[in-house]
């Protein structure tokens, strides 16, 4: 049935963006081919459609087993289904099992089993895993191994931190009173575990495991980039977009790596440059959003075994280092990537977005935007320069109100940027940049080495 999703592929992106758009369509099938009709449709009869399509690629296949083609050609849709008929209160929770890989009945999805699920967004995570739930029950990884414990025989203990989860007298895993999972608890490739992806002391467990022959065998860095706009023409101003990476080995363990700060406050969106600490958050925790919650892309770099453990033993030296720093628009993840690239692999990839270009793409609509952007391209150099002195006294505003913030929480005035002084900040704002996954985005594909 794998390949009623494949030959219809085409149809079901369609059916993505026009439910993206809110695009009004019907949809008929005929002999396994899916028809998508634009204008007036019945949003009901269309979402029944699509979830009886998936339903009937998911019943009996194991995602684990089938190719890379048919895997990604069935999760997008049955990300398209889901969608579709999620809010629709009568195929809710055929929406929420097509999620789950349509090997628990909807009638399972209730109770304190539906609250867990939904409020750890599993019906995401899960499915980026490929871990199919079994009836009503979790996946949970015990000495190394997956196993489907049944919600049934789980026992809730209250504690003075939440709810402990146990099984025969043994704690699996803990939550708050939401049910939302533990810091020391999430998902990787072999269930629920006990492993904290921000604890920068531990060492950094593979959340994926995939066939090498799917990307042609061989160590491998990739290079992805999130961005809120599934357009991919607008930028989030502080965060939102993200930059992160994979290195997968030959053995087919697949690591995720992403630039965190170690929390984030309401004055951070105020005072974008300040320092705070961070780190390697491994899996990146984008890896498991719906994948329809961005838009994504994907850089891929094959390495010769000796690229591959210079750039694992880079990684792994700095996600222990207890003074990681970090800044939400300098010194981000975006930057951290870009770094890396360069100094361990001698790339390069031009990912500075200048202040001028970076607060006309937040305050100019967009066709405006790219009229500055066109008529930019035309000028000198001089000229250029002349022009960043239109867009100074918004980057001279943010910069007193962010000064203001760091005295008044007796932080550091300048914070450690030594590619920019304050004297740049207000006479040569040319020299003032941010590095933009937004940019990353726009300059992937044309990375070049030293």
């Amino acid at each position: 049935m794998a390949l009623t999703a494949i030959n219809n592929l085409p149809q079901i992106l369609e059916v993505q963006q026009r439910l993206r758009d809110r695009d009004s369509f019907s949809l008929s099938v005929s002999g396994g081919d899916l028809s998508v009709e634009p204008g007036p449709g019945d949003r009901l009869r269309n979402a029944e459609i699509l979830l009886d399509m998936a339903e009937s690629c998911l019943r009996g296949t194991d995602l684990r087993q089938i190719n890379l083609l048919a895997r990604t050609s069935i999760k997008i849709l049955a990300t398209v289904a889901y969608r579709a008929a999620v809010r629709e209160s009568t195929l809710a929770s055929r929406a929420i099992s097509v999620k789950l890989g349509c090997q628990v009945a909807p009638s399972d999805l209730n109770g304190d089993y539906l609250r867990f699920i939904k409020a750890n967004h599993f019906q995401n995570k899960f499915q980026a895993l490929d871990l199919q739930v079994q009836g009503q029950s979790l996946p949970i990884e015990m000495a190394g191994r997956m196993l489907h414990i049944p919600w049934s025989s789980l026992t809730q203990i209250q504690t003075e931190e939440g709810i402990a989860f146990q099984r025969n007298g043994v704690t699996l895993f803990t939550t708050d009173e939401n049910l939302v999972l533990n810091p020391n608890f999430t998902v990787l490739h072999r269930g629920i575990t006990a492993y904290n992806p921000m604890d920068f002391s531990v060492e950094p467990r593979p959340f994926y495991h995939q066939d090498p022959n799917e990307w042609g065998g061989g160590p491998r860095l990739e290079v992805c980039v999130a961005l809120v706009d599934p357009t991919g023409e607008t930028m989030q101003p502080i965060m939102g977009d993200h930059t992160y990476f994979r290195l997968k080995d030959a053995s087919g363990e697949v690591f995720s790596f992403g630039q965190m700060p170690a929390d984030i406050t309401p004055w951070d969106m105020f005072n974008p440059l300040a320092e705070k600490m961070g780190g390697l958050e491994s899996p990146d925790r984008y890896e498991t959003l719906s994948p329809d919650s961005h838009l994504f892309k994907t850089y891929p770099l094959n390495l010769t075994p000796e690229q591959y453990e210079r750039v694992k033993e880079r990684v792994l030296r700095d996600r222990a280092d207890p003074d990681f720093k970090v800044s939400l628009l300098k010194g981000n993840c975006t930057s951290y990537v870009k770094r890396l690239l360069k100094e361990e692999l001698g790339m390069h990839v031009n990912c500075r977005m200048g202040i001028a270009e970076y607060l006309s793409r937040l305050l100019l609509p967009k066709a405006w935007f790219k009229g500055v952007q066109s008529a930019f391209s035309g000028l000198s150099k001089t000229a250029v320069k002349a022009l960043h002195f239109i867009v100074l006294p918004y980057y001279a505003m943010n910069t007193v109100i962010a000064l203001v913030l760091k005295v008044f929480m007796f932080e550091k005035l300048l914070g450690n940027h030594p590619d920019f002084t304050l004297i740049d900040i207000f006479f040569k704002p040319w020299k003032v940049g941010v590095h933009s996954p937004f940019k990353f985005y726009e300059a992937m594909g044309v990375l070049h080495h030293d």
